[in-house]
């Protein structure tokens, strides 16, 4: 943010006292209004408090002694009150606390001047007022603790002057008002609209989405300057340089094309091959080498930042290999040195002594040379991207900014929130939005926030003239003038004369003069032509184009821009003029963008300034520090993005549209890490987190401790299963194995194993193929668990209770009914799985954060499901209902009594499958404890049924080994155990 000059300050206030003067006899004021004033510069710490008596001048605006008080140096605060006020109660009056982010007493004037205007209007109100202004620097300015309620010892300013960067700092902390309503009102009293005068760039440094957070009061650019001196000696040199534009014709009318930054750097090339010295520098006292930067990107087509849409946060737009292809113009720049140093080389120093940083949190913050960057150091060689502006320096010349963009910040004024008089406080504002007061010109050297309002330089010279005025002015004279032209890429001269009748200009191509392209003319040899607005061939009208220069019709289509040669010499007398200064500081103005410019400012903003990434950059390629690895442009360019898109994430808070992703689940802990994708999830002080960093796993990883012990059961089940089959194998021609049935032994540890896997298969991460693979297991698995025991145990039974001995018969047709069920379950898991999509969404609140969305395996058709286990629970009832027929089995058949047990806990088994299958168990420690069960009962079930087998085969216990059924019609009745 630049310096305000004093000197030319007073020396405006003096020519506009003087102008003022003139015009008193058209003022009339209130004789009651008073004049007096008391301003007290004090500072506390200093216990230094001084009074200065003041008289306000109505002519001006103005205190009469306000060349006195600028020369007030060993104090910055201020309190202004009417005389007849200053020594009052505090309880009598009210005081407004200012705060701006001055050094020195005499950038409160600007403030206090405004308060008598102000004061009078309250004062009629019976509302009594003082007004402190407090200088307190840029840091505490924008970063200060403010207005807390439980202490009175911090300070509470009503309004805080703030650089563009920081207002949205104090907003997003809940600090200052939204001045929408303020905005209304006054366009309702006023009927003049604030938007529609605020500079049409100016617009994006003061809104944070439909919220104007400020009132402007100065608008800061970045002329370029030139040394005239450096110019003309190498040009006498031999060497191709010339002045930049508007004091060379070399550029053209459309000098934006031509004068470009490739070309300013080409020149500071060449101005240190002539001179020795570096032909470049970029001068204020404040990132500038980040404003320099900014403003190259704009104007060569690079985005400086884009807005991810997604995320809501901004982030560096210059990784692409094409802008990065396109910023390799500033190379030659920075690393053959030809532009001047300008960063702190103490810390340069360090940070190439020290280890390389490995994180952006290590990315020392480099500041610029304040041995440099001080308002005496005025003087360089060739080009200076200046933040001096309005400064008139011998042989030091203001030119158009290369390219099509400049850098546009300023200040603008906040009221707080806790502010007691919000309403007053935007009245005391008023003053800088009116153009009959000069207060804002005052703070503005060239051009304002304001269109309406121009700067102090400027300010007697900004009537604003048509372009028929101003071609008038070229041509009411009488002569033959030459002008210059450029045709087919050559430049000639053609002759008019200008002749003025009755007080107005003609002028009439001059063919006796001219001697090349005659023929060009040739429509208009014998036309005169008069000033208009516009050019017109057949109304015979000519216009100004530019500064000396017209716009000639040669026919209906066709026109010819002719500019006096009065000013095609390079080192004409106008150089230094006012008009000229201010002429290129509008069209900086014009053409200026803010540093965030295409978007509205936001609070990191600030952060992005103080963190200087563009510093680090440059210094990259000036010193030629590449740490311990090699790194290309591409490399640097990308590091600095990445500090970037870091000072650009704002800090986490709740209730923030925070965006967020989650790690792996940690199988050790059984917890996700928490990343944030759109905010730092840590205090700026005490580097604690904000919030949460951990958050429970959606689900059981295989590798935990629960997932272990849940595959070794199941392989431990499936290895005694295993183990199981081998005996029974090895002895499946015993007479116990034989009449069980060796084949449906076989179907029971096969189904007993498909029900391990898919137990298995409820935990870990879910995919659709796994959701519907692990149910197909479980409901093949519970059918074949089911019919292998169910079928030969109802046999058996059915041949006991039954006078017909046809058990061959009857095992057939339960073998044929239990195929058919299966071929019909399995028909509707087809079904079902044809129309599954396999994984559900779920949504589920992460504190008081947001929600986030997490994959459950999806059901499918509930109902093909549940008739699915509708049947299994029939199979299991029947086998239920045939093993209590079966209770009056002699002990012999043994195998039969368990049937009863076996098919009872079958049922507990079934209900399991059924829970974990269709009922929504939200508890991942419901799920777990359900799938152990699962395989746990499965086992005790296979050891119930096939372990009173292996005792009589090993003749374990007292069990009968041989077999004998007897009819309970016949009591002799012995069969053969092949008949089963």
């Amino acid at each position: 943010m630049k310096k305000i000059n004093i000197i030319s300050s007073t020396l405006f206030f003096f020519l506009f006292i003087y102008l003022q003067k003139c015009n008193s006899h058209n003022i009339k004021r209130d004789e009651d209004e008073p004049t007096r004033f008391v301003i007290v510069a004090y500072d506390e710490d200093k216990g230094i408090r001084r009074r200065y008596r003041v008289t306000f001048n109505y002519s001006t605006y103005l205190f009469n002694e306000n060349k006195r008080l600028s020369n007030i140096i060993d104090v910055q605060n201020a309190l202004i009150c009417n005389e007849d006020d200053i020594d009052n109660n505090e309880e009598e009056i009210k005081t407004l606390l200012l705060w701006h982010p001055g050094n020195s007493f005499s950038e409160n004037i600007y403030f206090l001047n405004a308060f008598p205007i102000w004061y009078n209007e309250h004062k009629k109100k019976n509302e009594i007022f003082c007004l402190k202004t407090e200088s307190v620097g840029w840091e505490k300015n924008a970063m200060e603790l403010i207005c807390d309620d439980k202490n009175s010892t911090i300070p509470c300013p009503d309004l805080i002057s703030l650089g563009t960067t920081q207002l949205p700092h104090r907003f997003n902390r809940g600090e200052t008002l939204n001045l929408n309503n303020y905005f209304t009102k006054y366009f309702k009293k006023t009927g003049i609209s604030i938007e529609g005068l605020i500079n049409k760039y100016s617009y994006f440094d003061y809104r944070i989405g439909n919220n104007w957070l400020a009132l402007p009061i100065v608008a800061d650019i970045r002329p370029l300057r030139f040394n005239k001196t450096t110019f003309d000696y190498c040009i006498k040199k031999g060497y191709d340089i010339h002045y930049p534009p508007p004091y060379s014709n070399y550029w053209g009318s459309n000098y934006q094309k031509t004068w470009t930054w490739e070309k300013a750097f080409e020149y500071a090339k060449l101005i240190k091959n002539c001179t020795g010295l570096p032909g470049f520098r970029i001068f204020g006292n404040k990132s500038e080498d980040t404003k320099f930067f900014i403003q190259l990107c704009q104007s060569i087509g690079v985005p400086f930042l884009i807005e991810d849409p997604d995320l809501n946060i901004k982030k560096c737009g210059f990784r692409n290999k094409d802008h990065i292809k396109k910023l390799e113009i500033i190379r030659e720049l920075f690393e053959d040195h030809n532009i001047e140093p300008w960063l702190y080389e103490p810390l340069i120093e360090k940070w190439k002594t020290e280890k390389y940083p490995s994180s952006v949190e290590e990315q020392p913050i480099l500041m610029l040379d304040p041995e440099v960057f001080h308002y005496g150091s005025s003087y360089f060689i060739g080009l200076s991207l200046d933040g001096y502006v309005g400064t008139v320096i011998s042989g030091l010349y203001y030119s158009y900014v290369p390219g099509t963009s400049s850098f546009l910040g300023g200040q603008g004024i906040v009221i707080t929130k806790k502010s007691k008089y919000p309403d007053q406080a935007f009245e005391y504002l008023e003053q800088f939005l009116n153009a009959t007061y000069p207060y804002t010109s005052l703070m503005n050297v060239s051009v304002s926030p304001y269109s309406n309002i121009p700067g102090k330089d400027c300010k007697l010279s900004t009537a604003k003239k048509t372009n028929k005025e101003l071609c008038n002015s070229l041509i009411n004279k009488n002569g033959i003038i030459p002008h210059y032209y450029v045709y087919n890429n050559k430049t000639e001269i053609a002759y008019l004369k200008y002749e003025v009748i009755s007080s107005k200009g003609r002028v009439r191509f001059n063919k006796e003069r001219t001697v090349n392209n005659i023929s060009l003319f040739t429509n208009i040899t014998n036309m005169y032509f008069q000033c208009d607005d516009y050019s017109d061939y057949y109304g015979k009208k000519i216009t100004v184009y530019e500064k000396d220069s017209l716009q000639l019709p040669l026919n209906e289509n066709e026109f010819i821009i002719l500019k006096s040669m009065k000013n095609y010499k390079e080192n004409n007398e106008d150089l230094d003029s006012k008009q000229d200064m201010c002429s290129i500081f509008n069209d900086a103005l014009n053409k200026a963008k803010p540093i965030q410019f295409p978007y509205n400012t936001f609070s990191e903003i600030n952060e992005f300034e103080m963190r200087s990434p563009i510093s680090i950059l440059l210094a990259h390629l000036y010193y030629n520090f590449n740490g311990t690895h090699e790194q290309t442009f591409e490399d640097i360019i990308n590091e600095c993005c990445d500090i970037i898109d870091d000072s650009f994430l704002p800090f986490c808070k709740e209730g923030s549209n925070v965006k967020f992703e989650f790690n792996e689940c940690n199988p050790e802990t059984e917890m996700q890490n928490i990343h944030y994708l759109n905010c730092k999830n840590y205090d700026k002080d005490t580097k604690l987190p904000i919030l949460p960093t951990i958050k429970k796993c959606t689900y059981i990883p295989y590798s935990n401790f629960k997932g272990k012990i849940l595959i070794s059961t199941g392989i431990i089940s499936s290895i005694i299963e295993v183990i199981i089959f081998i005996i029974i194998t090895i002895y499946r021609n015993e007479k116990c194995i034989h009449i069980v049935g060796y084949h449906y032994l076989i179907l029971l540890i096969l189904s007993t194993v498909l029900m391990y896997i898919s137990a298995i298969l409820w935990i870990g991460e879910n995919t659709k193929f796994k959701c519907i693979f692990k149910l197909w297991l479980m409901i093949i698995g519970i059918f074949g668990f089911i019919c292998s025991y169910s079928i030969k145990a109802n046999a058996i039974i059915t041949v006991y209770n039954n006078n017909n001995m046809k058990s061959v018969n009857k095992k057939s047709k339960d073998i044929f009914y239990y195929i058919t069920i299966f071929i019909i379950q399995i028909f509707l898991l087809s079904i079902w799985s044809i129309f599954h999509k396999g994984l559900n969404i779920k949504h589920s609140k992460l504190f008081n954060i947001g929600y986030y969305d997490y994959s459950v395996c999806s059901y499918g058709d509930k109902n093909i499901i549940t008739i699915i286990f509708l049947i299994d629970y029939i199979l299991v009832l029947i086998s239920i209902i045939s093993a209590y027929k079966g209770r009056n089995i002699p002990s012999q058949f043994n195998f039969s009594k368990n049937n009863l047990i076996i098919s009872i806990i079958t049922l507990f088994l079934l209900s399991l499958c059924y829970i974990i299958s269709l009922l929504d168990i939200d508890s991942l420690k419901g799920n777990y404890i359900t799938t152990i069960l699962i395989i746990v009962t499965a086992l005790l079930i296979n050891l119930i049924f096939v372990g009173s087998k292996l005792l009589i085969i090993f003749n374990i216990g007292n069990v009968d080994s041989i077999v004998i059924v007897t009819n309970r019609n016949s009591n002799n009745l012995t069969l053969n155990p092949d008949t089963f």
